[in-house]
């Protein structure tokens, strides 16, 4: 099983079948950090980002989260 299938299953675990695409790869030391994207309707362009530990054969998830985007929306501050 590679760090990939490790984090999607991780995400869908929280998310509830709202894992899209695998989207970026990133690699430091013995963390990878797996991003996918949200298929969520309420929160449109925002990720999956599932921090893996590889410590030889084995490979643990560390952190789970959904992050929005740049460009995604937020949810306005209450007027009163």
């Amino acid at each position: 099983m590679t760090t990939r299938d490790v984090a999607r299953d991780a995400a869908l675990e929280v998310a509830g079948g709202h894992v899209g695409d695998h989207l970026q790869s990133v690699t430091s030391d013995d963390v990878v950090i797996e991003r996918f994207t949200s298929l969520h309707p309420g929160y449109p362009g925002w990720h999956w980002s599932v921090a893996v530990v590889v410590s030889g054969a084995h490979a643990t998830v560390k952190d789970r989260k959904s992050t929005r985007l740049n460009s995604s929306h937020v949810a306005l501050s209450r007027m009163p």
